[in-house]
């Protein structure tokens, strides 16, 4: 059961206008830990409309779920990224940081997840279905010859 209910459009409407805000308010900030919270605001109340929004009963954001799905390697990589582009290549200006930042993170994330995660993920559900299939033929063995 939901414990939110969106009866009508003014849900949608009233999300739209605070991230509306919340862009607007970054793109006025001169300052980086303001301009960062207001990043995870603007994402975390996303994240709590696509919850409430898949709760009662609509499709979920197909872009958001995989987002979830790359999320470590997100997190593995983000911070390379950023030293990177900041030490390197000399990006000071927090946008264009931030822009190419969220551009090869993600992409390169994709491309961890399609090629190293998902192939061991795979793997690792192979290996323990065989060892329980294993284990159950065994223990079956063993209360067959008592």
């Amino acid at each position: 059961m939901p414990r939110y209910k969106i009866q009508d459009t003014r849900y949608k409407i009233f999300f739209i206008i605070v991230q509306v805000l919340f862009v607007c308010m970054l793109m006025l900030s001169y300052n980086t830990i303001i301009s960062f919270a207001v990043c995870s605001l603007f994402f975390i109340s996303y994240l709590f409309f696509d919850r409430i929004w898949s709760e009662n009963g609509h499709k979920t954001c197909k872009w958001l779920a995989y987002t979830g799905d790359i999320s470590f390697s997100i997190y593995l990589i983000h911070q390379l990224v950023i030293r990177v582009l900041f030490h390197i290549f000399e990006v000071n200006n927090f946008y264009v940081l931030l822009l190419f930042t969220l551009v090869i993170t993600l992409f390169v994330s994709h491309l961890t997840y399609r090629y190293i995660e998902k192939p061991f993920i795979a793997l690792a559900r192979k290996i323990t279905t065989r060892e329980r299939r294993d284990a159950n033929s065994a223990l079956k063995q063993i209360r067959s010859s008592k």
